[in-house]
């Protein structure tokens, strides 16, 4: 029987996390038993039932029984308190024993610790604590640095102990990236960011109309069906079928008016309602005829031959059903998701904060834009660009300017970022350059999981960490900057920030260019699609691809995507678009 302790201060959260940890532990299959240790005259009996009457009248234990579970209540009337290994004795062996208390007996620790709360960690005092579950971010400790928010990561530190593994210490801390100097692959890359970042955002409530664009933190289902009552289709005459069939060409009194808002109150008999759109089905009638296709027969109608039961009446429940789920946590919100809550009475989102994004540009030689031109010097894009796509991505983002090519600034920079941010992103200062200090640094104050993948533009792209805020440095030319944003970048911040990862759509066009490449890495070429009468559309390629030439960019709606094998593309050949506009989502 493994046993780990919840240890800290009171108020900093330990039966919170405990609560969450049990869930965590059980649905791995793991079976988890609690002890609670408490310093108060505690009593889980209530006055006045029979087995609180057996205890007054001095009964040593009384054990009390049903169907759903037993309790043994033992009284200490003239003992000492049980020590913590009787305690531990009386538990019924499982797989994990989490304590809460008894923080002076020697048995594994994780101490859970919140800076709001005034105190200080104990971890320096108690050499059984063994991690530190806490809400600071950058937090540097001698022991394992946990995010208390995160149940799922402590609960694999706490089976990767017992199991003897090295253990993880943020969404993107360990070792899971750490490739050495091995180049990767663009395929590798992206499934390492995938399957090892994770969930680095809190959660709040936030109203429906400000809901376009946040990222959902609990699966959204409906509470009614949706239409909640048979209504018509069309605008027309709601009659019973079954009186329709015995005469089909009978004139037809008109018993009354039904309208949206304003339903048909009366019974119809064997006559018709005039209806129209959305408005409730009478009691008794089941289907409408078209108002264009009825004729008029005096004070009467007739309706047309042919009309099939049910025709033109929508059926309660037939969008949406009672309890259905209609998003998935981790959706972003578009405006036709935002429609969808609204038709089902929803006005509260439970959504997950925005990511807060630390961005910076390195470069002595950059401007802003503002500034005038000098000799040596040019405009910084990479910046502006990145925050644009970063707010389509739904950061709250800070733009920290430009770092100079000075190792003790970037490191000083670097460092208050990871105490206020969740990620940093730099742009320049990755590559093996003189001034290229941020990679030497980031090794040096972090870790730095990988810095090389095999793909063209932007091969220089470092992952990493500091502290407990990921990091992620882009290549310092424009168009590298933007395609490692667009494919790496992007799905890093939709796992950090919650939300659920979808990769590019690609679709087939013909190649109106021919290109050879070196093999064994991945291209991205920017291009113009052309859409076709019939058939495939066409793709061109702006004819410099070089990794400066921002214009590109700017020239092209996407991207054309060669796989490493490929080493030439010939003139209609077809080949693989990702559109920009999949980027922006």
């Amino acid at each position: 029987m493994h046993i780990i302790g919840i240890s800290g201060w009171s108020g900093n959260g330990k039966t919170t996390l405990l609560t969450r940890l049990i869930p965590a532990l059980k649905e791995r299959d793991y079976d988890v038993s609690t002890i609670k240790h408490a310093h108060h005259r505690f009593d889980i009996d209530r006055p006045g039932k029979d087995s609180h009457r057996h205890r007054e009248a001095g009964a040593g234990e009384v054990l009390i029984s049903s169907a759903r579970r037993w309790a043994l209540m033992h009284e200490n009337r003239d003992g000492a308190e049980a020590s913590f290994e009787e305690i531990v004795q009386k538990i019924t062996p499982v797989d994990f024993l989490l304590i809460e208390g008894f923080k002076s007996e020697n048995f594994p620790k994780i101490e859970v610790w919140r800076p709001e709360s005034g105190s200080a960690p104990r971890y320096g005092e108690d050499s059984s604590i063994i991690a530190l579950a806490t809400t600071a971010r950058g937090y540097d400790a001698p022991i394992p640095v946990l995010d208390l928010d995160d149940e799922q990561q402590i609960a694999d530190f706490i089976i990767g102990h017992f199991r003897g593994e090295a253990a993880p210490v943020h969404a993107l801390q360990g070792d899971c990236f750490a490739q050495g100097e091995e180049i990767l692959s663009a395929r590798d890359a992206i499934a390492l960011i995938a399957t090892s970042a994770d969930i680095a955002v809190g959660q709040e409530s936030c109203p429906l109309m400000e809901g376009c664009g946040r990222v959902l933190a609990a699966d959204m289902h409906s509470s009614l069906d949706l239409p909640p009552a048979d209504n018509s289709a069309v605008d027309g005459y709601a009659f019973r079928h079954r009186d329709y069939l015995e005469d089909p060409a009978l004139p037809r009194v008109v018993a009354g008016y039904s309208r949206a808002g304003h339903p048909f109150a009366g019974r119809a008999g064997k006559g018709v309602v005039k209806i129209l759109t959305g408005a409730l089905m009478p009691e008794g009638l089941d289907s409408v005829a078209m108002v264009e296709h009825v004729h008029l027969d005096g004070d009467r109608i007739r309706l047309p031959k042919g009309l099939q039961p049910g025709e033109n009446r929508r059926k309660a429940g037939e969008d949406i059903r009672k309890n259905q789920l209609l998003l998935e946590r981790g959706h972003r919100l578009r405006p036709q998701d935002v429609g969808l809550l609204a038709s089902v009475g929803i006005s509260q989102l439970p959504v997950y904060n925005p990511l807060r994004v630390a961005l910076f540009s390195t470069g002595d030689e950059l401007l802003e834009p503002e500034q005038p031109p000098a000799p040596g010097h040019i405009h910084d894009s990479n910046r502006y660009m990145l925050l644009a796509l970063l707010q389509k991505l739904g950061c709250e983002t800070s733009n920290l300017g430009i770092l100079p090519d000075e190792p003790e600034a970037i490191e000083t920079a670097l460092r208050q970022a990871a105490r206020q941010h969740e990620i940093i992103i730099t742009s320049g200062g990755v590559s093996v350059g003189d001034e290229d200090h941020v990679k030497r640094i980031l090794a040096r104050i972090g870790r730095l999981h990988f810095w090389r993948i095999a793909i063209k533009p932007g091969r220089p792209l470092a992952l990493g960490q500091i502290g407990s805020t990921a990091f992620i440095g882009l290549p310092g030319n424009p168009v590298s900057t933007l395609v490692c944003g667009l494919l790496f970048l992007r799905p890093l911040i939709q796992r950090l920030s919650g939300a659920r990862q979808t990769p590019p759509l690609h679709f087939t066009a013909t190649a109106d260019f021919t290109y050879e490449k070196k093999p064994g890495r991945r291209e991205w070429l920017r291009a113009r699609y052309h859409a076709a009468a019939d058939g495939p559309g066409s793709v061109e390629i702006f004819p410099r691809q070089g990794s400066g030439i921002l214009s590109s960019a700017a020239w092209a709606n996407g991207l054309v995507e060669i796989g490493e094998d490929c080493r030439y593309i010939n003139k209609g050949d077809m080949v693989q678009f990702l559109p920009f506009s999949e980027f922006t989502g």
